[in-house]
C-alpha cells in the first residue's frame, strides 16, 4: 500500500503504511530493504537529504548482503537520484553504471530461465505461443477501442508522423556515418590562419573573422567531430572543443553560428539528443532505462536538464517519445503480421 500511495504522490499516507510495515518486520530481510527503499524515495521527493541518505545506506547494505538483484536495481536508482539532488555528479555516475549492470544481469537471468523452460518443456512452448496470441489480441482490441475517440486518433497520427520523420532522419544520419566510419583524430590537426592575398572575394567577407580556406577547414573538422561521441563528455565547453581542434574560441564560435544555425550550447545539446535518440531507436533496452540514466549516457548533469532539452529538440518529453516509439513499433509488427497472413 505504501508503494501505491507513493505512485499517487500521497507521501504522507505512503509513509504511514511503510512505517507500519517496518514495525511488523523484526528481522533484517529483503522485505525490510524494500520498506527502507520506499521511505528513502519519500525523503528524496521531500528533499530531506540526510534522512534519505540514512535509509539508502540501510537498503544498500541489505541488498548487498542478500545479493537481491531487483532490490539492488531499486536502491541504485534512488542513490543515483540522491547524488544528483545534492549535485555530486561523480558519485551519481558511479551508481548509474551500477544500475545498468544490474539491469542487464536481471535481463540475462530472465532470458536464460525462459529459454531453458522452452527448451525442456514443450507444453510451456505451446502455452507461450498462446499467451503471445492473447497479448496480440488484447493490443489489437485496445487499438480498435482507441479508434472510437476521433480526437485522440488524429493526435496520435500527427505524433506518429513526427516519430517516423525523426526515425528516418536518424537512419539517414547513420547510413552517412557508416560510409565515413573512420574515427577522426584531432591530435595532429591544426586550424591556423592561412596567408592569402587579399582579393575582391576576401574584401566582401566583412563579417568573417578568417579566410575562406580556414573556415572550410574548420567546418570539415566539426563534421568529423560529429561522427564521434566526444560531445557527450561532461567537460565539454567552447574552450575545451577549441583545444581539441587546435583553434581559438572566436573562430570556432563563428563557424558554429554561421554553418550549424545555433550557438555552441544549442549545437552540443542537439548532438547529444540525436545520439540518445539513435540509441533508443536501435536498442530496446534503452527504452527501459530511467530518464536519469539516459541523461548520464549523453553527458547531461541532471535528468531535468536532459528532459527540457529533449523536449525542445523533439517536441516530446523522453517518456512520451519512448511510449510513442513502442506504439509505432507494435503497429508496424501488427501490419507486418497481417500482410504475412
Amino acid at each position: 500500500m505504501g508503494d501505491v500511495y507513493f505512485k499517487q504522490n500521497n507521501y504522507t499516507t505512503s509513509e504511514s503504511y511503510y512505517k507500519k510495515a517496518e514495525s511488523l518486520v523484526k528481522e533484517p530481510s529483503c522485505l525490510l530493504g524494500w520498506i527502507y527503499n520506499g521511505l528513502a524515495g519519500i525523503r528524496l521527493k521531500q528533499k530531506l537529504w540526510k534522512e534519505a541518505e540514512m535509509y539508502l545506506a540501510k537498503t544498500e547494505n541489505i541488498a548487498e548482503k542478500y545479493n537481491h538483484l531487483e532490490l539492488k536495481k531499486g536502491v541504485y536508482a534512488n542513490i543515483n537520484d540522491y547524488y544528483e539532488g545534492i549535485e555530486d555528479a561523480d558519485k551519481a555516475s558511479i551508481y548509474a553504471v551500477k544500475y545498468v549492470k544490474v539491469y542487464e544481469e536481471i535481463n540475462a537471468k530472465n532470458n536464460a530461465f525462459i529459454n531453458e523452460k522452452l527448451r525442456t518443456d514443450p507444453q510451456n512452448n505451446r502455452s507461450g505461443k498462446i499467451n503471445i496470441a492473447k497479448n496480440i489480441a488484447i493490443i489489437i482490441l485496445c487499438v480498435a477501442l482507441g479508434g472510437l475517440f476521433l480526437f485522440f486518433r488524429l493526435k496520435q497520427k500527427k505524433q506518429r508522423s513526427k516519430i517516423r520523420t525523426i526515425i528516418r532522419s536518424q537512419q539517414k544520419l547513420t547510413e552517412k556515418e557508416n560510409k565515413e566510419s573512420e574515427e577522426p583524430d584531432f591530435s595532429n590537426i591544426s586550424v591556423e590562419e592561412i596567408d592569402d592575398k587579399e582579393n575582391e572575394t576576401g574584401k566582401k567577407r566583412t563579417e568573417s573573422l578568417m579566410t575562406s580556406e580556414t573556415e572550410t577547414k574548420l567546418l570539415e573538422l566539426l563534421n568529423d567531430f560529429e561522427k564521434g561521441n566526444l560531445y557527450n563528455n561532461k567537460n565539454m565547453s567552447l574552450p575545451f572543443l577549441s583545444g581539441e581542434l587546435n583553434t581559438n574560441t572566436k573562430y570556432l564560435s563563428y563557424v558554429i553560428n554561421q554553418h550549424k544555425s545555433a550557438d555552441f550550447k544549442a549545437y552540443i545539446n542537439r548532438l547529444r539528443i540525436n545520439y540518445i535518440i539513435d540509441k533508443i531507436i536501435k536498442d530496446e533496452k534503452y527504452r527501459q532505462y530511467k530518464i536519469s540514466i539516459l541523461a548520464e549516457e549523453c553527458g547531461f548533469s541532471s535528468h531535468s536538464k536532459f528532459a527540457s532539452v529533449f523536449k525542445a529538440v523533439t517536441d516530446f518529453s523522453p517518456s512520451a517519445y519512448i511510449k510513442l516509439l513502442d506504439t509505432e513499433n507494435q503497429l508496424d509488427k501488427n501490419i507486418h503480421f497481417q500482410e504475412n497472413n
